[in-house]
């Protein structure tokens, strides 16, 4: 009984401690946001997915074109006594892989498969659901499933399974989006892409920002990563990192799907700075992760990505366009006698770099010659550098890639090679690899 109730004690100190935490970012979320007009995209829907304006890869979200009750070609319909514009969409992308890794048979795979639907149930009130069937259907679950509440165009509240803010390859991953075929390491071994939680999320515009920017906020109250499972296995190791911690499948201790392991809330808060030729986003992850709610894990995002526009001279100076995309993640676990000879790490980091360069091809169209791809067609030449710390475990890779976009942001093919690199207590491996990828946005 005495244990027990300093358990609960554990558990009741880590959930204030988070709510604390998430009022402070709740209330900055919320601040006061400078007028804008409505129908320009400032003044729009952010996207209820992501919390942020999405920009490239699919066409405008119905959401984004204008304030609620004037979206698309609209068709009045009656709901109540209320007349108001109702409109779906459905959309998504496909992700075909090839993989030639050293001490493997070479494989052709259906990585993903994601359609969304979403729509207006009422002038404010919206739904997204994108259901997420990944490896050839042999894992279904839900990527997203929120109902949003937008009383002013600058702040909206949504519930749900929401997309964790927490980096930016977490929020915007969806296949054309990413220029090589694998995602970041440290988007697989530290943020366990696609991280998916259920919880209350808000989100806000905190203002404008110079050159047509803007400056975004939002704020998720959710489970948190799930460390340990119900029979006292850890699910966070040297190993596989944080992946068998995600939420949105059941383990093998007997927890289901979203169920929280300790009754706690872990908070994670994005700000993120976005506008022509840049997006900067610093996020942040606080919560406990064992099964007593008595150990905290802090999580922090640095992620930046930009291209040459904002240097005119240099982009005036060169064919095409250069590209620069980094990320660095920091990670501290709180850890008990058992947490250490059950091989949790204490600490952990990492991060990328990759810089590539885009020349946008002519279709060479004259009279009598067919077109072979759009305008907006692009050839782009990658390197990568990355490397994860799982407290003494390492993991290096170092990747070229050459990209074809036949119609701008929607499609791409993607050639391209790895180096992997072992170090510390992860043993060495022969698995450099030769990777190929089609992947179409629809």
């Amino acid at each position: 009984m005495v244990t027990k109730g300093i358990n609960e004690s554990y558990a009741t100190i880590s959930f204030v401690r988070a709510m604390v935490f998430g009022a402070i970012c709740l209330l900055t979320a919320a601040s006061p946001l400078s007028s804008q007009d409505p129908g320009s995209k400032k003044g729009g829907i952010l996207d209820s997915g992501t919390g942020t304006y999405r920009t490239g890869t699919r066409r405008p979200r119905a959401a984004e074109a204008a304030l609620p009750g004037q979206v698309g070609d609209p068709t009045p319909k009656l709901r109540g006594d209320e007349l108001f514009d109702y409109e779906f969409e459905i959309e998504g992308y496909v992700d075909v892989r090839f993989y030639d890794r050293e001490g493997e048979k070479r494989r052709f795979e259906l990585k993903r498969f994601v359609p969304e639907i979403e729509g207006m149930l009422s002038p404010h009130v919206f739904f997204s659901v994108e259901v997420e069937l990944e490896d050839g259907a042999e894992e279904i679950t839900f990527e997203k499933a929120v109902v949003e509440y937008q009383p002013i165009p600058e702040f909206a509240v949504s519930a749900g399974v929401h997309l964790v803010p927490l980096g930016r390859v977490n929020l915007y991953h969806d296949g054309p989006e990413l220029e090589f075929t694998d995602r970041p390491l440290v988007d697989r071994f530290i943020i366990p892409s696609t991280y998916r939680d259920a919880g209350l999320g808000f989100r806000g515009r905190l203002g404008s920002l110079p050159g047509d920017g803007n400056l975004e906020a939002s704020v998720l109250i959710h489970g948190g990563l799930r460390g340990q499972d119900a029979d006292g296995t850890y699910l966070i190791d040297r190993t596989k990192g944080f992946r068998r911690a995600r939420t949105h499948l059941p383990t093998g201790g007997g927890f289901s799907s979203y169920e929280d392991n300790n009754g706690g809330a872990t908070v994670t808060a994005r700000l993120e700075a976005e506008g022509p030729g840049y997006r900067v986003g610093l996020s942040g992850l606080h919560g406990s992760w064992d099964l007593e709610g008595r150990l905290d894990l802090d999580l922090a995002v640095l992620d930046v990505d930009t291209d040459s526009r904002l240097l005119p001279s240099l982009e005036a100076s060169i064919p095409g366009r250069l590209l620069f995309r980094g990320q660095v993640v920091w990670g501290r676990l709180e850890r008990d006698a058992a947490a250490r000879a059950g091989g949790v790490p204490g600490g952990v980091g990492g991060g990328y770099l990759q810089v590539g360069w885009r020349l946008p091809l002519s279709s060479g169209k004259s009279d009598g010659i067919p077109k072979f791809f759009d305008e907006e067609a692009s050839l782009t030449f990658l390197l990568r550098g990355e490397r994860v710390e799982l407290d003494g475990a390492r993991l290096d890779r170092n990747e070229f890639s050459i990209n074809f976009r036949p119609n701008g942001e929607m499609s791409v093919i993607r050639f391209g090679y790895q180096w992997n690199l072992e170090g510390g207590s992860t043993p060495g491996a022969r698995n450099n690899a030769f990777v190929a990828s089609f992947t179409t946005s629809f």
